[in-house]
């Protein structure tokens, strides 16, 4: 399964909506006309780092948000209710493109309140592999390189 920002994207939002049927999960930044309570997933920090022989580690920053009607009766309790599930169910999550999933898991994961929203931040690790388009045989053999024995005309 290649794990591209949309799967990601698309995968949290689903899982969220596992958990909160009731609730529209929107991918971006805040939209026009957007009625609460609803959760808005955004992308921070994305990196990918070389690692041996072809792998990658991608880490991707994901700020999931939770907006609800301001200065309504027992918000707090609300947002600290939605921050329990999150503890409960996002330590590990399903990554599907439809035809394969893969289990990833959240680090450095986080909870705070800003004006009245809540903020649940984490980051999601994969690792994948890109293969090297050279043929490093070819390479050699175009760089004139022979065995030692070889160029001094001796045969083995």
């Amino acid at each position: 399964m290649i794990v591209t920002i949309r799967t990601i994207l698309d995968s949290v939002a689903e899982y969220l909506q596992s958990g909160f049927e009731d609730i529209p999960v929107y991918a971006g930044e805040n939209q026009q006309g957007t009625e609460v309570p609803c959760f808005f997933i955004t992308l921070t920090n994305p990196e990918i780092k070389k690692q041996a022989s072809g792998f990658w580690m991608r880490e991707i920053g994901l700020d999931v948000v939770y907006l609800q009607q301001r200065e309504e009766l027992n918000s707090n309790l609300k947002l600290y209710a939605v921050q329990e599930w999150m503890d409960e169910h996002m330590g590990i999550i399903s990554l599907t493109d439809g035809m394969d999933t893969v289990q990833a898991h959240a680090y450095e994961r986080e909870a705070s309140v800003q004006d009245q929203d809540l903020h649940y931040k984490f980051r999601l690790r994969a690792r994948v592999y890109i293969p090297d388009p050279k043929e490093l045989m070819r390479e050699m053999e175009e760089m004139n390189v022979r065995r030692k024995e070889e160029s001094a005309g001796k045969k083995v």
